[in-house]
């Protein structure tokens, strides 16, 4: 489940948590009708707002570490973790939000989210099995987008494991179009 919280505590150190804290839901948009969230959230009084449950688009899963974005012309490109119901589990999905309260998957299929960054398989790849995102940043002469990741593959001393042990490394991808397409390159040489 995404909550502000969540969102607020794996951007703390970005500056986003001003950027959130600034946001108010449009009160023309009338009152909210969501079932009572359950598990973390941000606590405002009394209430909470869940803003992405499990199971949205066929998330699962989610954030399963930090959280990353990009401001953009329409307002937000957010990359988180996530689980996918038709399959991909610890991939890399990203949202657009126009204020950081609303959220939809940047490319769908059919009702679900499609991985952006998905792992790879096999078993000696560095991101065999999970691709989490880091930090997205510009290239420094604006051609694109780098993203810093999260790469895990679960095969130690020749056997899979479903989670631990595990090796983890940093992977680096490289959005020549500046991720709209969502195309990852993560064979860099």
């Amino acid at each position: 489940m995404l909550t502000r919280r969540a969102l607020l505590a794996s951007a703390a150190a970005t500056g986003l948590a001003a950027v959130l804290a600034a946001c108010t839901r449009d009160p023309s948009a009338g009152p909210v009708s969501t079932p009572a969230p359950s598990g973390p959230g941000l606590r405002a009084g009394d209430e909470r707002e869940q803003l992405l449950a499990e199971g949205d688009y066929g998330m699962v899963n989610f954030p399963d570490g930090h959280t990353t974005y990009v401001a953009t012309d329409n307002g937000y490109r957010v990359w988180l973790a996530s689980g996918l119901v038709s399959g991909g589990g610890g991939s890399t999905v990203a949202v657009d939000s126009p204020d950081l309260v609303r959220f939809r998957p940047a490319e769908l299929d059919g009702r679900d989210a499609v991985a952006v960054l998905a792992p790879v398989g096999g078993t000696e790849a560095l991101d065999s099995d999970y691709c989490g995102p880091g930090s997205v940043f510009p290239a420094a002469d604006g051609s694109g987008l780098w993203l810093v990741y999260h790469g895990e593959n679960h095969t130690f001393a020749g056997v899979t494991n479903d989670g631990s042990p595990y090796y983890a490394t940093i992977g680096l991808a490289w959005s020549s179009d500046g991720g709209p397409s969502l195309s990852w390159n993560t064979h860099l040489e």
